[in-house]
This record gives structure tokens, sequence and C-alpha cells, in this order.
């Protein structure tokens, strides 16, 4: 969580050449108001020009400059992320760009979009759309996020939640369903191509019944093989579902685990929060030896006494507090290995509905070549002009290539169905913003 303490700037909007200095650390300032011309809005732009570069509002970056002065363009914003202490230096005429972490500077890049990256990506964690929906509003540009276009609504909650890298996997995705459609019309040209010329050629044959047998005998090899491969592929699945039953007799704890780690985590905030109080009444009585609201002297042995009881409770809520964080840590270890078996599922789940997948296309298959077997016998064969069992096996090929291209098809058809906004991408956002 980013904690802004001071946000300075000169020659910034209608500001002269000496710093204004704004104390945002005061631990309560989540609105801003104030009369047209107050300079709320400049906040904001200083804010957004520290941070990103540019300003917060629709209006031209040079237009941020004093146009008196029209040069020494500064601002300066400190915040704190966790236990790193940042401070952003930003200015026009001359240019300036230094992050400052810990008061060292970072090392920076040769070039300063580079540098621009690395700060929204690894520290702040957040672009400047996200930051103009979510951490500040100003309620002359603000647009409500149901309001956004879909586009954008999409781009602010993957870079919330870190989701950009399955837009990109479905964008190559397109590309291959594009390729697969395409292979998938030109297999089915040839397939109708040869198709013909087989016809034609069977319309001039005589007396190749022999060929009519030797065909029948090659298809009836093919079903035989791929009723071999569509057992193979069926006791596959049957140790894949068994192994998916067994995984999720592991997982029937899960909801018992997560009530109890929020258990514990609630019960955890509510002693820390009361041991806080206790170091504060400590160091009260540690820092003052008259009272600050009447101004009388705290009696020394009262003052002792206090101390040493509240010592002795804050020792006794540590320990409670520590055997708790080690219960919390054995509960939440549980629920991370349920959470990695519920992942073998689901890989699991995707092997199985490719098992599946496969099994369908053999099947297709093996029917195409039983209606082919019984086209044959039917069919009127004259005679063999040396040309048909070539085409007969260019066609086999084709048919093997064309139903691999079908398997594919369903394969690409289901990453996309996982890859849309519908799949996994409302499965981690459900994770994250639980639905009830």
């Amino acid at each position: 969580m980013i904690l802004f303490k001071k946000l300075r700037w000169k020659n910034f909007l209608s500001t002269g050449n000496f710093f204004t200095e704004i104390d945002l650390n005061n631990g309560s300032t989540t609105l801003i108001v104030g009369e047209n011309g107050a300079g709320k809005s400049t906040i904001l732009d200083a804010l957004s020009f520290s941070l990103f570069g540019k300003p917060f509002r629709k209006i031209n970056k040079p237009q941020l400059m004093n146009t008196i002065n029209n040069k020494n363009l500064v601002v300066e914003v400190e915040f704190d992320i966790g236990k790193s202490k940042y401070k952003i230096i930003r200015g026009m005429k001359p240019n300036i760009f230094e992050v400052y972490q810990d008061d060292k500077l970072m090392n920076q890049s040769a070039v300063m979009k580079d540098y621009q990256t690395i700060l929204e990506k690894q520290i702040l964690k957040v672009n400047h759309k996200s930051f103009s929906q979510v951490v500040v509003l100003g309620s002359a540009t603000f647009q409500p996020f149901m309001q956004l276009t879909a586009f954008q609504r999409r781009e602010i909650i993957e870079d919330l939640l870190d989701l950009q890298i399955f837009t990109t996997m479905n964008s190559i995705l397109k590309d291959k369903i594009l390729e697969n459609n395409e292979l998938i019309n030109n297999l089915s040209s040839e397939k109708k191509i040869l198709s013909s010329k087989i016809e034609m050629l069977k319309d001039h044959m005589k007396e190749i019944q022999s060929n009519n047998d030797k065909l029948i005998a090659e298809k009836k090899t093919r079903i035989e093989d791929t009723d071999g491969a569509i057992k193979t592929l069926i006791e596959k699945c049957d140790i894949v579902k068994d192994k998916i039953k067994e995984l999720k007799e592991k997982t029937v704890d899960q909801e018992s685990f997560n009530k109890k780690l929020n258990k514990l985590n609630g019960l955890k905030h509510k002693i820390e929060a009361n041991l806080s109080q206790l170091n504060r009444e400590v160091n009260f009585f540690h820092e003052y030896d008259n009272c600050p609201t009447c101004k009388q002297q705290i009696d020394e042995e009262f003052k002792k006494e206090t101390v040493e009881s509240k010592s002795s409770e804050i020792g006794e809520i540590e320990e409670g507090l520590k055997k708790l964080s080690e219960e919390y840590e054995s509960t939440n270890k549980k629920l991370q290995d349920i959470m990695d078996i519920n992942s073998e599922i689901s890989d699991n789940s995707l092997e199985l509905n490719s098992l599946k997948t496969k099994i369908s296309s053999l099947l297709e298959y093996k029917e195409t070549l039983q209606g082919e077997i019984d086209s044959i016998k039917e069919s009127v064969k004259q005679k063999d002009d040396n040309k048909l069992p070539e085409f007969l096996k260019q066609l086999s090929g084709i048919e093997e290539d064309y139903y691999e291209a079908l398997g594919e098809k369903k394969t690409l058809q289901a990453a996309g169905t996982l890859l849309k906004d519908g799949g996994i991408k409302s499965r981690i956002i459900k994770q994250y913003i639980p639905i009830e």
C-alpha cells in the first residue's frame, strides 16, 4: 500500500519560484475540498506529474510550466511502501527524473521510458489509468468505472490483478486459430478435389474387385488400430479419473481451514490492537511525570505499579500472540497444500479433457473409415488405371491431417474458452473478489 507523506512543487501552474509543500501524512486525509481556484486540481496534477510525468487533468504537459518564469519546474513527492521510503523528483527545463529509495538514488536507465516502466511495474505496481481510478479521484475529471469503455475496464482490472499475460496469450491463440482454420479449409478443399478424382476413376474402372478387397482390408486394419488406440486412451482416462477422485478426497477440509484462518486472523488483529494500546499506556507513564490534562504530578508509586502491571500484561499477550501466529502459520500451510492439490486436480482435468478430445477424434475417424468401406462395397468398380491406390493413399494422409487439425481445433477452442473473460481471468477475479 502506498502511504503518501509530502508533496512539494515550484514553478508549477500558477505558483512561482518557491516551494509549496503539502503534508499528506496526518493519517486522515482522504478528501480535499475547497472553493474554485483554491488549488485542489493543482495537488492532483502535481501528484500525477511526479509519479507518471503527465497531468491528472486533460491538459497538455507544457501547460504545467509557470508561464512567467518558463523554467525550473520541480515537483517532489515522498511516500512509503511497506518498510521502504521513496522520494521522486521530476522537473522540466531542465528535465529531471530521479527516484530515491531509502535516501539512495536508484540506478537510472539511459532511456527515461524504461526508468518510468521500472517505477510503475516494480515500485508503484499501478499505471496512470488505474491510479486515476482507484488511488486519486478528481470530481472534475473522474469517470465512474462502469462508464468506462469495455477495453478500459478490462485494462484496469488486468493491471490491478496482473492478468495482462492472459490477454497476450489470447492474442497468440487467435493467430493459431486462424492458421488452424486455414489449414482445415485447405485440407477440406484437397479432400474434395481428391475425392472427385477418385470418383472419376471409379466411374471408369471395370474389373477391380480385388483392389476393393485390398482397400477394405486396409481400412479395417486402420479401424482395428484405431480401436486399440481408443482402448488405450480410455484406460488412461480411467487412471486420470481415479487420480482426480483421490485428490478431491484430500481437499474436503478446505472450507474448515478457510474459516479457521479467517477466525485466527481476526483474533490476531484484535490482540495486536490491544497490545498497541497497552504499549501506548506504558509509554505515557515513561514520558510524562505530570498529567497533560490537569497538570498535576503523577504519583511515583502509582506510576510504578501501573507500569509493572501493564508490562506483565504485555508479556502475557505477546506470548499468546506468538502461539496464535504459530497456529496461523500451521493452518495457512495446510490450506496452501490443499491449493496445490487443487492445482494438480486442474492439471489432471485438462489432461482428461485432452484425452476425451482425442477419443472423440478417433471415433469420428473410425466412423469415416467405416463409411468409406461401405461406400467401396456398394460402388461399381470398372478398371484400375494404376492411379486409384495412389489417390487413396493421398486421401488417407489428408484425412489423417484433417482430423488431426480438427482435434487441434477443439483443443484451441477449449483454450479459447479458458482465456476468455469468463474463463481463467474470471476464476482469478473471483479468488480476489469472491461473490457471495
